[in-house]
């Protein structure tokens, strides 16, 4: 499953596991949502028992947010669940990965919101996309982190307000939270060549 924003610069690829959400709105405007229901996952920004305080959850948000801005994949490789190892080490898996990781990696801004929902039906997690991907280790919790930023006006386009939305699927490893990625089923390796063919990449050893 894959899922595409228009940024205002062209299509972008948001793949599952890693969902990055922006809505533009025309002006400038107080509305700022802080609850979002996605399918049957309901996040409450406002909810002050799921903001971060285990010791695991802090260090996680302090990692994940160092990661966003550091250059190359390996501080998020770093963040990945050790299941991950059990995927098939296919051309069609590493591009999903890469491509998924490389998207917009902005500064998570410090009066973000972010919140942790443990979850109990692995299966009811956002676009868990069984058809298209199969997760290596349960899924206990998600973390979820709300920001909004202002764009200038540039040209034709007014100034807007981009409201960010990031969810990530995390479950224990050795007393860390970590990344759960998911491995592709058959049906995902053949839509994500698919992909591969139509953007011009070559099937890579």
């Amino acid at each position: 499953m894959e899922f595409i924003a228009d940024d205002g610069a062209g299509m972008k690829s948001i793949t599952a596991g890693s969902v990055l959400f922006a809505i533009t709105i025309a002006t400038l405007t107080p509305a700022f949502a802080q609850t979002e229901t996605i399918g049957s996952l309901r996040l409450e920004y406002d909810n002050e028992s799921l903001r971060p305080k285990t010791p695991a959850q802090k260090d996680f948000v302090n990692e994940y947010a160092a990661a966003r801005i550091a250059p190359g994949r390996e501080a998020f490789d770093a963040l990945t669940h050790s299941s991950y190892r059990s995927c098939p080490d296919t051309p069609e898996q590493r591009y999903f990965t890469e491509n998924g990781r490389l998207i917009k990696k902005d500064r998570i801004p410090e009066d973000a919101r972010i919140i942790f929902t443990p979850i109990e039906d692995d299966g009811a997690l956002p676009f868990a996309g069984r058809e298209f991907l199969t997760n290596p280790v349960k899924t206990t919790v998600v973390m979820a982190i709300l920001w909004k930023q202002t764009i200038n006006a540039s040209g034709d386009k007014p100034m807007r307000l981009v409201v960010n939305s990031v969810v990530e699927n995390l479950a224990d490893d050795s007393g860390k939270l970590r990344i759960v990625r998911g491995c592709l089923t058959e049906f995902g390796r053949n839509k994500v060549a698919d992909r591969m063919k139509k953007n011009g990449d070559q099937t890579k050893k």
